[in-house]
């Protein structure tokens, strides 16, 4: 649990799994005596899989316009709960506001899963939603950390986790000018994100802005990050032995 009380970010990465183990130990903690998030995570676990079914197959736009209703359906909640009700019961002026949010995800994918692009893969979401919460950083999992500082890239954390079903050692990095990249490593292959069809041992791919590059040997690693430039940096680095990402 970070010092920035983030309900809806921490309520968001809890409930998809990809918390890390230390992270998730202090959030249940917390969760004991904070109402706030506790409704947060009760949300989630609601309306999350509706939500993240209308993800794949929404425009970016819709995406953002549904998280936005959701939010909204809570925060109206929030501001009408009593603070001596008992976690486990939601006021019932809740309950239209979420169901006009879901009925939107629910008519979106109605609407938009002819021709959509297929989910990708569950531990290749994982993995982007991992990246997007930021799960490892400040985490201190006693492990060895790839070094990756020939590419500028500074470790910032390195946490135990599952993407899915999958566990996974992750790692995350920065450089000086900010640029994020984690890096996943599992004793299993990590699947191909759906647009790569050619049966490679090495595959890259973008999706929602996010870089991906993955490898099965010698090493099954799967690299996340939203600078293309450094991505480019670090498969350059990779083909011509100048990096090494060892287990």
């Amino acid at each position: 649990m970070s010092d920035l009380h983030q309900p809806e970010q921490d309520a968001a990465a809890y409930v998809t799994g990809v918390m890390g183990r230390s992270h998730r130990l202090r959030f249940e903690s917390h969760l004991l005596a904070c109402e706030v998030c506790w409704e947060e995570v009760r949300l989630d676990r609601g309306g999350r899989i509706l939500a993240e079914a209308g993800r794949g197959v929404a425009p970016p736009e819709l995406r953002e316009a549904v998280r936005a209703a959701v939010a909204a359906a809570a925060v109206e909640g929030l501001d009408r709960t009593v603070p001596s009700r008992p976690p486990g019961r939601r006021s019932a002026s809740l309950v239209p506001a979420i169901a006009a949010a879901l009925a939107m995800v629910v008519l979106a994918v109605s609407v938009l899963t002819l021709g959509a692009p297929a989910p990708e893969p569950a531990p290749i979401s994982a993995a982007l939603l991992a990246y997007e919460h930021s799960a490892a950083e400040g985490a201190h999992a006693d492990m060895p950390i790839p070094d990756l500082s020939g590419l500028g890239l500074h470790p910032m954390g390195a946490e135990h986790m599952a993407l899915a079903a999958t566990p996974v050692d992750a790692f995350a990095y920065r450089t000086d000018t900010g640029s994020r990249l984690v890096l996943f490593m599992a004793h299993v292959p990590f699947p191909r994100a759906v647009e790569v069809t050619a049966p490679s041992r090495t595959w890259r791919a973008e999706r929602e802005g996010m870089a991906m590059l993955s490898a099965s040997a010698p090493t099954s690693y799967l690299a996340v990050t939203s600078d293309t430039a450094l991505m480019d940096r670090l498969a350059g680095g990779l083909a011509s032995g100048q990096v090494v990402i060892t287990a």
